[in-house]
């Protein structure tokens, strides 16, 4: 394993190894140019900067390049989306780029090497005490690969370092006025990945979260934009209350919820 390297990532190395670069890579000449392109097939893979690929990442298979060229750059782009996730321009849109791919029709061992790196960063990402609202870009991003979000969420609560129950907070802040008046989650993204949100809008009215959150209630040290954490537990009990008009079919992969949400106007909290 290369040093400092977490398995997953070095798995997604091994996995996509057998793409190599070749000696030219299409791309939009609008858009981008021939020397951008030249770059990057050929640098090194692990020497390419975020700066060489948060371009590319975002125009990936529409404007520049093949689903090859996409999984030869694939490992480079997750390793980066690990360690500089809120330097891209946009994480959300990267990820978005794997069902633009139709990788969950790749071979199996390169979704099941996918789906290890993704909720590996997940937990990383929680166990992680640094800026606050990063759960919630990172979980957006990943809901846009169109996969199950119950094994991250699963993994949220059941995370023991006080840095999980301090994203959870920051979480709920972030999004607590807009459940409580539209029923929708803040991020403009899941307007996009409505099976997802709603997977998380289910798991938000549980009581899980909300006894999750109060167990921790002295963990919930410094701010959020300003508001103090400790002040994420009355939202997210409000939260709890909402009555949502949800479907109640099963999550199933790929596929996407056609959902009209309810106004909340009419809809009762719960008694």
């Amino acid at each position: 394993m290369a040093l400092g390297m977490n398995p997953e990532t070095e798995q997604m190395y091994e996995t996509f190894a057998r793409y190599r670069n070749q000696s030219n890579m299409d791309h939009c000449g609008c858009c981008h140019t021939d020397e951008e392109s030249l770059r990057l097939i050929t640098t090194p893979l692990k020497d390419l900067t975020l700066d060489d690929l948060d371009n590319y990442a975002f125009c990936a298979m529409t404007t520049w390049g093949s689903v090859e060229n996409f999984k030869r750059f694939l490992p480079r782009i997750l390793e980066l989306a690990e360690s500089r996730h809120q330097d891209f321009t946009s994480l959300e849109g990267v990820f978005g780029k794997l069902p633009y791919g139709s990788w969950e029709s790749w071979p199996e061992e390169e979704r099941q090497a996918i789906k290890s790196f993704l909720l590996a960063l997940w937990r990383k990402v929680i166990r992680d005490d640094g800026e606050q609202g990063t759960a919630d870009t990172v979980l957006c991003a990943i809901a846009q690969t169109e996969i199950d979000l119950e094994p991250f969420l699963s993994a949220w609560l059941a995370e023991t370092e006080p840095s999980a129950a301090r994203h959870l907070a920051a979480f709920t802040l972030e999004n607590s006025q807009r459940l409580c008046r539209k029923h929708r989650l803040a991020n403009p993204f899941w307007e996009n990945r409505e099976a997802q949100e709603i997977q998380v809008l289910r798991w938000l009215i549980d009581d899980q979260p909300f006894a999750f959150l109060s167990a921790a209630s002295e963990d919930l040290i410094g701010d959020w934009n300003g508001m103090p954490l400790s002040e994420a537990i009355p939202h997210l009990r409000n939260i709890s209350r909402l009555e949502i008009d949800l479907p109640n079919q099963p999550f199933q992969a790929g596929k996407r919820a056609r959902h009209r949400f309810a106004d909340l106007a009419g809809r009762k909290s719960k008694k």
